[in-house]
């Protein structure tokens, strides 16, 4: 049987990690970041979306991919603001959007996902954005980011996009294995059409997988989850899985 506990415990975990420490990075200012007083008002610039002056400074000669401070960069602080103009601006002057900010291991794609507005994401994979990037933190892929922030729209972007949907993060989990935790069933269905192994074992549970979840599923009839999970077991049980008396 799977340990409820270790359930518990990784949910606590996983609702503390969407938290993303990078909105602490709005309290600095793009001066505590950049030395250089250029690439300050480039970070500034691109906050505020100010097409203009962004030309202007880099005509001065401010580079567009220049680090700060932990890695910090005028793209990491554009998406902090959530600046579209900013955004659109960078990436099509070929900023990179894979850059690593140290401070909470996030790139501007994978900032991306974790956003309502798909927009962002859509931006950053039309600009070489990696789908499959990983946090060096906490080993979170985009898709993965996106499914602790329950961005429904960008984990069905993302999965059309080709994005691996068997990685693991540093927890063991993969993106559908934290669905069914979340009771996410739509998006385990999708993931499990689009070719998700529904084998990878929870980690901790003696061997268990995404199936136990389903199968001990609390899910009210009536409601969208039990409706979805309904669908799961049906799509399972064509693709040969016994749902509802063992792995």
């Amino acid at each position: 049987m799977l340990n409820r506990g270790v359930l518990l415990s990784i949910a606590s975990t996983l609702c503390l990690l969407a938290i993303s420490p990078h909105s602490r990075a709005k309290e600095m200012t793009a001066e505590d970041f950049f030395k250089s007083p250029v690439q300050a008002s480039l970070a500034n610039a691109a906050a505020k979306g100010n097409a203009a002056e962004l030309d202007a400074l880099l005509a001065r000669g401010a580079d567009l991919n220049a680090t700060g401070i932990d890695g910090m960069t005028a793209l990491h602080r554009a998406m902090s603001y959530r600046s579209k103009k900013g955004v659109s601006w960078l990436l099509e002057h070929a900023a990179n959007p894979n850059a690593i900010f140290s401070g909470d291991g996030t790139c501007a794609t994978s900032l991306a996902a974790m956003q309502e507005d798909s927009w962002f994401l859509r931006e950053m994979l039309a600009h070489g954005g990696d789908m499959n990037v990983r946090n060096p933190l906490n080993g979170r892929t985009p898709l993965a980011e996106a499914m602790t922030s329950r961005r429904t729209e960008n984990v069905r972007l993302l999965i059309a996009s080709g994005a691996d949907m068997n990685t693991r993060d540093s927890l063991g989990l993969t993106p559908m294995i934290s669905a069914a935790m979340n009771q996410m069933y739509d998006l385990v269905y999708d993931m499990l059409v689009a070719g998700a192994d529904p084998t990878m074992d929870i980690p901790k549970s003696n061997g268990k997988t995404v199936l136990t979840i389903i199968r001990k599923s609390r899910a009210l009839p009536g409601t969208p989850p039990y409706e979805s999970r309904q669908r799961v077991i049906e799509l399972l049980k064509q693709k040969g899985f016994d749902v509802e008396h063992g792995d």
